[in-house]
C-alpha cells in the first residue's frame, strides 16, 4: 500500500538527516542561503534531531536543516 512507501520513505528520510545533522559540531562555523539568496555565516549553536541551530549575532539565530548548511574554514 501507498502507507508502506510512505512509511520507508519516511525512515529513509529520517536517517539521511541524522547522518547529516552528525558532520557538524558545536561551536563550528558554517553558512548557508537563505530564502532570498543572501549567503548567511553563523556559529553551530546546537544540534537536534532534524535542524541545526546556527546563531548569527548576538541576538538572530536559525533553525536549518542539515542538508543546506556547509562548513566556513
Amino acid at each position: 500500500d501507498l502507507r508502506i512507501i510512505q512509511d520507508a520513505f519516511k525512515a529513509r528520510w529520517n536517517n539521511l538527516t541524522k547522518e547529516e545533522a552528525g558532520a557538524f559540531t558545536v561551536g563550528q562555523m558554517v553558512a548557508f542561503t537563505s530564502r532570498s539568496g543572501q549567503r548567511i555565516e553563523g556559529e553551530v549553536e546546537k544540534i537536534n534531531r532534524k535542524t541545526i541551530g546556527v546563531k548569527v549575532g548576538p541576538y538572530s539565530s536559525y533553525r536549518v536543516s542539515p542538508s543546506f548548511l556547509e562548513v566556513v574554514e
